[in-house]
């Protein structure tokens, strides 16, 4: 379906014409009309917005925050100000410094309030004012990051600090219309004096040059730069958080130009971290000279107490997905800021240092390799390694991992199974018995799966899985259908289901069947041998091909941020990284606090 059929279908539902619809993926506009959902990214469960056209009631410009995007109050109010700026005339004034286009914004007191960045004006973007133009999507001057991308980096920045742990000013998405935009060389005492007689901006036909869509910061006031000062004057709590802040996002430019100082009442400096439109790149490629914070004395201390604390609220894989409802951002990057947060609490949780995380991140030059780059490539061959050969239900249980399920202590030695006879699961494999776990690997899966003691019942090598409640009691999961794959070495169970998804209903256990790993037949279960005939074996060999491929091509459509596999293998590789760094540091080391 194209932009043009959906605009059509909007008509014909709600009665209200295409020329007045503008609908938006998160914060892009789905403005070419030919151009197909799929190719803007959009898929079965993705959200569109339908936004009314833009209403300028005055001559003079208009400025409105995104929708979709969390606002706190703040927000709100200078937004409000920003519009009272421009009905008195104002317009956004750009600054001489920077590669991009950015504009101060005021308010009706002619106060700088805001700080705009256009999408359009990014390096290697189309209409970059600084000589650097381009097409969107471009390659930008770092490497990892496009033409585009960092407006949505600013606003990501500011959405991770939820807590307000580290002093990232507010910030969000706006849609800005004004005059200026078309006519840069009208100087500000013109718009000012005479903008009462200026033609009045039109809402329809509107010239898509006065129209830009960017982030949008709060300004802060008497503020200082931190190179007016000596990092040794910087308390070593704010040190850590805005490294810890760069760490998570992956931040690939720190310098002190964009770190501000303000003081407390106490004359107690305190950092503000902005300018976050270089942070969470495709790739980990940032040496360590391009952040500043490296060289500083405060990165060797162990972190605070406090500063445990807020790291242990983070949830990397919960934390990933809420990100990305928000921002449009591409898989590798989502899957970065995943590997970020895992790096961090580990190393935290192992009472290491700011300095040890950046000695794994970051290298000293830049055709040199990062330890952390050799960590994911090792994870992601014995993934590529290993898929096809890891039971779903192993998989099952690594998807849980971050929200700790309780697995039942009943049956030490028994799998219960659950048959659902549902028409539409007809076509499913029958469910099939196995005698007992012996492969290695899913062997050692289970055993470092998780801190869990319960777990496991004194064996190791035995997996207690067990169901024994009605799936209605629990209104947030329904599993489908159990299926056990008769190869001596696996067990394998469908993935639970989201009710919010279409045509998915509670399903009530229709029946339970629990049997002892050690019993080699199952009574009602397994298929008698020599009762099938050629037609029917035939029938069997194109079903069980038929599901292979379904499941190939289920696995082939996960993002990689989700891809719960490589990130089992790749917080194993950590934990060796860890053991062999505390181990170097002192010898009397034999095992991590992990």
């Amino acid at each position: 379906m194209t932009v043009a059929e959906l605009k059509k279908k909007i008509e014909q539902e709600l009665g209200l014409p295409v020329t007045l619809q503008r609908l938006f993926l998160r914060t892009q506009e789905l403005s070419q009309h030919n151009v197909t959902l799929l190719s803007y990214g959009i898929r079965k469960k993705s959200t569109i917005s339908l936004r009314p056209p833009l209403n300028l009631k005055n001559k003079s410009g208009l400025i409105q925050a995104y929708e979709n995007i969390p606002k706190k109050p703040v927000i709100k109010q200078i937004v409000f100000q920003s519009q009272e700026g421009f009905n008195l005339g104002l317009f956004p004034k750009p600054t001489l410094e920077g590669t991009s286009g950015v504009y101060f914004i005021r308010n009706s007191n002619r106060k700088n309030i805001g700080i705009f960045k256009p999408v359009d004006e990014e390096p290697f973007a189309p209409n970059n004012p600084k000589g650097y133009q381009g097409k969107l999507g471009s390659q930008g001057f770092r490497r990892g990051i496009l033409s585009g991308e960092a407006a949505s980096r600013e606003v990501a920045a500011y959405l991770i600090d939820e807590k307000e742990f580290f002093g990232v000013p507010p910030t969000t998405f706006v849609e800005v219309v004004h005059p200026y935009f078309g006519n840069r060389e009208l100087a500000e005492e013109d718009i000012e004096e005479n903008y009462k007689d200026m033609a009045p901006i039109a809402s329809t036909n509107l010239d898509k040059k006065l129209v830009k869509h960017g982030s949008f910061q709060k300004f802060i006031e008497n503020a200082e730069e931190a190179s007016d000062y000596g990092s040794n004057m910087f308390p070593e709590d704010e040190v850590h958080k805005l490294a810890i802040l760069d760490i998570l996002i992956l931040n690939c430019d720190r310098n002190e130009g964009n770190i501000l100082i303000k003081k407390d009442s106490n004359k107690r400096f305190k950092l503000i971290p902005i300018d976050h439109g270089l942070s969470f790149p495709d790739t980990i490629d940032i040496c360590s000279y391009e952040l500043v914070w490296t060289e500083w004395p405060q990165i060797h201390k162990p972190f605070s107490e406090k500063e445990q604390e807020f790291i242990s609220t983070l949830n990397p894989k919960e934390d990933t997905i809420k990100l990305s409802k928000y921002i449009k951002f591409r898989d590798a990057c989502l899957k970065n800021f995943r590997i970020a947060s895992t790096v961090l609490i580990r190393y935290a949780k192992a009472e290491m240092t700011i300095a040890d995380i950046a000695n794994l991140l970051y290298k000293d030059e830049p055709d040199m390799v990062a330890p952390i780059e050799e960590i994911i490539k090792k994870a992601e061959i014995i993934t590529e390694t290993m898929k096809g050969s890891i039971s779903r239900e192993f998989l099952n249980i690594l998807s849980q991992r971050d929200k700790k399920p309780k697995i039942a202590k009943h049956f030490s030695q028994d799998i219960i199974l659950e048959e659902s006879k549902e028409k539409e699961n007809s076509d499913l494999p029958r469910l099939k018995a196995k005698s007992t776990i012996k492969s290695f690997a899913a062997t050692k899966l289970l055993t470092d799966i998780s801190e869990e003691p319960d777990m496991f019942d004194g064996n190791k090598n035995s997996l207690k899985v067990g169901r024994t409640t009605s799936l209605t009691e629990k209104k947030e999961n329904s599993f489908k259908h159990t299926q056990e794959v008769l190869d001596g070495s696996m067990i394998e169970m469908s993935s639970e289901e989201s009710l919010e998804e279409e045509n998915s209903t509670p399903t009530k256990i229709t029946k339970t069947i629990a049997r002892k790993a050690s019993m080699p037949d199952l009574t009602g279960l397994e298929e008698e041998k020599g009762e099938k005939k050629g037609d029917e074996e035939q029938a069997d060999v194109k079903k069980s091909k038929l599901h292979k491929g379904t499941k190939k091509k289920q696995q082939q459509t996960v993002p990689s941020y989700l891809d719960d596999l490589f990130f089992y293998y790749f917080e194993e590789f950590l934990k060796q990284k860890i053991e062999v760094n505390r181990e170097e540091q002192d010898p009397d080391f034999r095992q991590a606090k992990i």
